[in-house]
């Protein structure tokens, strides 16, 4: 079949509909209103979120995740993650959000912790995250805001993967100190041993906070 004057006859002017050409480029976007239906209020804001985030790690991506801006995001990110892992320790959901993540179980304390020991294994996890969070997930562009995670429900992920291996050797040497407490009352308790670079890279940046303050 060939092409008459008036089109192909799949095409409108051959039904004899009038063709209109396509509005130029420009704003095409619809009045906001349109859209400010409570069922669509939550996916908005997410989409919206994850551009967001998408046109950050592009900016940080120029500079090669390094200087300011990068320093800024990292402050801001630890802030995020110490109050997560944080709370989580305090309350004791750190085992079941551990779990529901697929990562299997880990050893349940008999106790609650103590503040002491909140801070330590939060610091060294989120410490940990943000250094893998940084190589090995935006340097390697591991993130993909089109699958639907935010960068701080992402960190948050690390922060829990790198948490399994702080919290087994932290509870290995509170079991093994323990034990040696019961045998001998005049042992010194040895505290949960912990990698001095990465804790002051976060005492660094809360010490950095402290100081705006």
């Amino acid at each position: 079949m060939s092409p008459t004057s008036e089109g192909w006859p799949t095409e409108p002017a051959y039904l004899g509909v009038s063709i209109q050409r396509a509005t130029p480029l420009g704003d095409e976007s619809v009045p906001v209103e349109w859209l400010e239906r409570p069922d669509l209020v939550e996916q908005a804001e997410r989409l919206d979120r994850l551009a967001a985030d998408f046109d950050l790690v592009t900016t940080l991506s120029l500079a090669g995740f390094e200087g300011g801006d990068w320093d800024y995001f990292e402050h801001e990110l630890a802030k995020y993650g110490i109050a997560v892992m944080g709370g989580w320790l305090r309350t004791g959901l750190i085992f079941s959000r551990y779990a529901a993540r697929g990562f299997g179980g880990l050893p349940e304390m008999s106790r609650d912790f103590e503040p002491d020991e909140v801070e330590e294994l939060t610091y060294e996890t989120v410490s940990k995250a943000l250094f893998h969070f940084r190589r090995d997930v935006l340097m390697k562009h591991a993130w993909d805001f089109r699958k639907g995670a935010t960068l701080r429900t992402f960190f948050v992920g690390q922060c829990l993967s790198r948490f399994s291996n702080i919290y087994r050797r932290w509870w290995g040497n509170e079991a093994r100190n323990n034990h040696l407490l019961a045998d001998d009352d005049d042992l010194v308790r040895l505290g949960p041993r912990c990698d001095g670079v990465d804790q002051r890279a976060v005492d660094g940046i809360l010490a950095n906070d402290l100081g705006r303050n």
